[in-house]
């Protein structure tokens, strides 16, 4: 009960309130210190809290805080609506902590204007109110409302006459306002029609590294996908070709088996008897044995000689037919080119069998000077583009419009090899394609990103009158029949004429 209600006569003391006495002396008919579950923040010490509830002379948390009872505390209730958001320091002491999750505050100390602020918002609340910013500066509340309604037709009859001549002069100059401001607004669009040629599709682009396979075989990735970024000779993945690795390995046995030969023909040739001589004559499958003396002639020696020229030119040709299996075999291993980030992968998972030429790997450098935009333009406007001129590109999602050059005019934009360009839409032969060179780096804007392109000298600013005529328009059509709706809601509208008699 507040001290107020302590009266029965309604009087007010005539003692100087204090702080803590100005939040007490409110009437219970203004419901002032009712806690409503108004959303709001709590900020305290730097940490901000979900409020619970609210009143004019305190606030709860959600939250149970290491306060003792009686602590000071400096605050701020943050409220936020759609639009803007409503800050009110305050000076608070807790006055309820314990184990139920809660901290309640007492505020001891409040500016005026805060407090006001803070009390319009629980009365708004209260009473279903949309909270405005004009609601909040106006010193009015719904009591004075109330009395003002009551006197305010009092005011409208001794100014309707006043009003009526003044409305309509208002009213006229509105309507030709927007005459005005419709008249610009043909205008911009007429001329943007004539002179401003807009692309029906663009998006950032890069150059393309396509990486094929040089063989047939089974694709090993390594677990590289789209997006993941690749340095210089880092290997990106490998074809395993069965047949090659079989040749390769019978290469190897053969000239492993010829090199164990020309050693045993060289021991045999150096040594004398039986034993050399059998292993000469299982050696030459085109000679024969000599003797069973175990002695041999010169025939048999030339044999032997030109037997072996025969296994070294033999062992030759293994050595550089495994060079060239090794080679090739080396080639189906994969290193990336560039510093690149990985546009489109062919999933290896499991062993992908692919033949000599397909692709793989789609890269793009990772530098952001790389990046261009690539724009459509009908074949009929293709004759307004040239070269070097300027075209202003907007991004998604930014209100900053980047200017850029054309570099090229292509009319098969099919043949151009970069990434981030839809195959589907480089297909339309009907459109030509233009790459444009921005001025400034396209930094946080990925590969294949939509964006808008238009060709015009100054198509910015046109569009910056064009959307300013356009809001302003619609203000003052909105503010017109604001007007007329309360005039006519106070009476304040001029009578219509009646018929003489």
């Amino acid at each position: 009960m507040t001290d107020n209600d302590k009266h029965s006569n309604g009087k007010e003391r005539a003692e100087p309130m204090l702080a803590t006495d100005r939040l007490r002396t409110e009437r219970r008919d203004q419901r002032k210190h009712v806690r409503v579950e108004l959303p709001f923040e709590a900020q305290i010490d730097g940490k901000t809290y979900v409020g619970r509830d609210v009143s004019l002379n305190g606030f709860g948390i959600d939250k149970a805080l290491s306060f003792h009872e009686g602590d000071n505390v400096h605050a701020e209730l943050i409220f936020k609506f759609k639009g803007f958001t409503v800050n009110l320091p305050v000076t608070a002491k807790a006055s309820g902590t314990g184990t139920t999750g809660r901290t309640g505050f007492e505020i001891t100390s409040i500016e005026d204007d805060e407090l006001e602020v803070l009390r319009k918002l629980i009365t708004a609340h209260l009473s279903g109110t949309l909270v405005s910013i004009d609601g909040l500066l106006v010193s009015t509340d719904g009591q004075v409302a109330r009395k003002a309604k009551k006197t305010g037709h009092a005011h409208s009859a001794k100014n309707r006459k006043r009003g009526s001549g003044l409305g309509t002069l208002v009213r006229w100059g509105a309507v030709a306002s927007v005459a005005v401001a419709l008249l610009l607004l043909a205008g911009t669009s007429f001329y943007e029609r004539l002179f401003v040629v807009d692309s029906p599709f663009a998006a950032t682009t890069a150059p393309r590294v396509d990486m094929r396979a040089s063989g047939s075989g089974r694709f090993k990735d390594m677990g590289i996908v789209p997006g993941d970024r690749v340095k210089a000779d880092e290997k990106i993945g490998r074809i395993i070709n069965d047949e090659l690795v079989s040749e390769l390995a019978i290469a190897q046995a053969t000239f492993q088996y010829q090199k164990q030969l020309i050693s045993k023909l060289r021991e045999a040739r150096e040594q004398g008897g039986d034993a050399a001589a059998e292993a000469i004559a299982a050696s030459l499958s085109n000679s024969n044995r000599s003797g069973s003396s175990g002695k041999r002639d010169v025939a048999t020696l030339l044999t032997i000689e030109k037997r072996i020229e025969q296994l070294v030119s033999k062992k030759n040709l293994q050595r550089a037919r495994i060079a060239a299996l090794n080679q090739q075999d080396k080639g189906n291993t994969i290193y990336s080119p560039c510093d690149c980030i990985v546009h489109w992968a062919r999933g290896g998972a499991g062993g992908t069998w692919v033949h000599n030429g397909d692709k793989l790997y789609e890269l793009i450098p990772a530098s952001p000077d790389k990046v261009m935009v690539e724009a459509q333009i009908p074949m009929s406007e293709v004759r307004e583009i040239k070269r070097f001129q300027k075209a202003n590109i907007e991004l998604p999602n930014r209100e900053q419009t980047i200017t850029g050059r054309v570099v090229e005019v292509k009319l098969e934009g099919e043949h151009r090899p970069r990434a981030g360009f839809p195959k589907w839409v480089r297909q339309d032969l009907s459109k030509a394609t233009v790459l444009i060179a921005p001025e400034k780096k396209i930094a946080q804007v990925g590969v294949g990103t939509p964006v808008d392109v238009s060709f015009s000298g100054t198509p910015q600013s046109l569009r910056t009158i064009h959307n300013t005529v356009t809001e302003v328009a619609s203000s003052l059509v909105d503010q017109v029949l604001t007007d007329d709706s309360a005039q006519a809601a106070r009476g304040d509208l001029p009578e219509k004429p009646q018929p003489q008699n």
